[in-house]
């Protein structure tokens, strides 16, 4: 016999809710991080093996470009990891193509 569970789940009101940046804000920072090392889109592509159509439709966040998902968050884990390897803890890249800024606010936190 299936018991059918009671209750409903809810957020507690202490809870902050989290706002999620636009594709564009996390391309402008994927941009400004390439910029501010001194890179061009060419240096990137070389090192991450992506097409460069691709690392620029991430960079101006039109995700109408991105052929599927799951290679536009592997590509972008990727990107992220290489923007800021000169600079350890600034942006991390979860596995669920989360990008959060170290030291700050849970608002800060990206998904694609």
């Amino acid at each position: 016999m299936i018991r059918q569970r009671g209750g409903a789940t809810r957020r507690r009101d202490d809870q902050q809710e989290e706002t999620i940046p636009s594709a564009e804000e996390i391309g402008s920072q994927l941009r400004d991080a390439r910029v501010e090392r001194g890179l061009d889109l060419l240096t990137v592509h070389d090192r991450l093996s992506r097409p460069i159509t691709l690392l620029e439709a991430l960079e101006q966040g039109d995700l109408a470009r991105l052929p599927d998902q799951t290679l536009a968050l592997s590509t972008l884990r990727r990107y992220a990891a290489f923007s800021i390897s000169d600079s350890p803890g600034r942006t991390r890249v979860n596995a669920t193509g989360a990008v959060s800024t170290a030291g700050a606010s849970p608002a800060s936190r990206v998904s694609v």
